[in-house]
């Protein structure tokens, strides 16, 4: 079955509650995770575990995903960072996967970025450098840095569409971003 890519095609304001659910497992609902489809764009606000397998069986067009923003840090909203990068890539992504976050979010992408160092090179050695681009099997972490409370930050603007972060208090986790 083929991704749902006419999503990207016209104008609307696309938004997908992926999962609802908190730090501990139950049978009704995965971590938090927000799909938004817009301006031509694929991407996600958090990606906590089993949130990526829900995407991929909507059949949202996964191989546009382009960009992944990240509240905080808690493994409820994290935790399927790596699937969504690794997945996202071998399903057909030809740039890398820009992760947004407040500060820490560097260390965040380069510990799933080892994490799956070796199924990245296996990936390569199997299906090829022309199919798995290197260059896009990497995450490219980017960092929001707010220099006042009260500061919205915009983060990404294309075809009409932009994303603000502001902080937000989640205490004791900080920095947190909404």
């Amino acid at each position: 079955m083929a991704y749902n890519e006419k999503l990207l095609k016209d104008d609307m304001l696309r938004v997908f509650l992926i999962g609802s659910g908190g730090p501990f497992n139950n049978d009704v609902r995965v971590a938090p995770c927000i799909a938004v489809i817009a301006g031509g764009e694929f991407f996600l606000v958090d990606v906590g575990p089993g949130t990526y397998r829900i995407v991929d069986v909507m059949r949202l067009p996964v191989p546009h995903l382009s960009k992944i923003f990240l509240t905080h840090f808690h493994s409820d909203h994290i935790g399927d960072l790596g699937e969504a990068n690794m997945m996202s890539w071998a399903n057909g992504r030809t740039k890398a996967l820009e992760v947004y976050g407040p500060e820490g979010v560097e260390k965040v992408v380069n510990g799933f970025t080892m994490a799956y160092e070796h199924d990245t090179g296996y990936r390569i050695a199997h299906h090829g450098k022309d199919i798995m681009l290197p260059e896009a099997g990497a995450p490219i972490s980017k960092t929001i840095k707010f220099s006042d409370h009260n500061e919205r930050i915009l983060c990404f603007e294309t075809n009409g569409l932009k994303v603000y972060a502001f902080q937000v208090d989640h205490s004791p986790v900080k920095p947190a971003v909404g």
